[in-house]
C-alpha cells in the first residue's frame, strides 16, 4: 500500500483521523497528494518506518505549526559555541544606500635618539644596579646591548667587544665568562653572542617569541649572585 510518509501528521492538520487519511492516500492522485502532504513525495513504507521520519509537513495559511518532535534519546547535541562568544561588537544601523568608510589610525611613533632603541627586564635592570657591578662590567654590558641586530643577536668577536668598550682582551675575557656563568650572556658561535632574550631583547614580541623557540632547552637560566640583605 502507498502512503506518504508524513500521513499522520497530514492527518492530524486536516482533523481526520488515521482511516480518513488513509482514504484520502487512496482516493486522491499521488502527484496531486503529494502536492498537499508530501512536500518530497510518496514513498512505499509500513507503519513502524513512518515513526522513523522526522519532517514538517507543508502547511496552509492560518495553519499553526504542529508541536516539536521530541528528540530522541542519546541523539541531543549541545548547540555550537556561537563564534561572537567572548568577543564585542559595536552594530552600526546605515540608511538605504550609505557607505561606510573605515580609517585606521597609524600608530604612535617612539623618539629616541638614533631611532633605535631595545628594551630590557625593568627587574632585571634594577637588580643588576644593586649588584654593583664595576665600571668596566657595565660598560661591556651596554656595548652587548647597544650592538645587537634585530632579534638580538650581536656579531661581534671578543676583541671587537673589548676595543669598543675600550677594555683590554684579558678584562673583556673575564667579564663575559662571568656574565655567562650568570646565563645573562649566551654564546652562539665564533664572534656572536647575545643577550639572555628574557633580560634584554632588541625585536618585537614576535621575533622574541622565536628566538625563545629556537634556543629552547640551550636557554640558560638566570643566576645571578645574592644581593647582601636581601631576604
Amino acid at each position: 500500500m502507498w502512503r506518504c510518509v508524513w500521513y499522520e501528521q497530514a492527518a492530524r492538520l486536516a482533523g481526520v483521523g488515521h482511516e480518513g487519511a488513509l482514504q484520502r492516500t487512496q482516493q486522491g492522485p499521488i502527484d496531486r497528494l503529494s502536492e498537499r502532504w508530501c512536500p518530497i513525495g510518496i514513498t512505499r513504507t509500513t507503519h513502524n518506518e513512518i515513526e522513523d521520519h522526522v519532517a514538517e509537513p507543508v502547511r496552509q495559511p492560518g495553519e499553526e505549526s504542529p508541536a516539536p518532535r521530541p528528540p530522541r534519546r542519546g541523539t541531543s547535541k549541545p548547540p555550537p559555541a556561537s563564534p561572537a562568544e567572548g568577543r564585542n561588537f559595536t552594530t552600526l544601523s546605515l540608511d538605504p544606500g550609505a557607505e561606510l568608510r573605515v580609517t585606521r589610525t597609524q600608530r604612535s611613533r617612539y623618539s629616541f635618539e638614533g631611532g633605535k632603541f631595545y628594551q630590557m627586564s625593568l627587574p632585571m635592570s634594577d637588580y643588576l644596579g644593586r649588584l654593583r657591578l664595576t665600571g668596566a662590567e657595565y660598560a661591556l654590558l651596554l656595548v652587548l646591548n647597544g650592538k645587537q641586530n634585530r632579534g638580538g643577536l650581536i656579531e661581534m668577536t671578543q676583541g671587537q667587544l673589548a676595543e669598543r668598550a675600550r677594555l683590554g682582551r684579558t678584562d673583556a675575557s673575564r667579564i663575559l665568562k662571568k656574565f655567562r656563568s650568570w646565563g645573562l650572556v649566551i654564546k652562539v658561535g665564533n664572534g656572536a653572542y647575545r643577550i639572555n632574550p628574557r633580560v634584554a631583547f632588541y625585536g618585537t614580541s614576535e621575533e622574541q617569541e622565536a628566538v625563545l623557540h629556537e634556543l629552547d632547552e640551550d636557554l640558560p637560566t638566570l643566576n645571578l649572585p645574592k644581593i647582601p640583605g636581601d631576604g
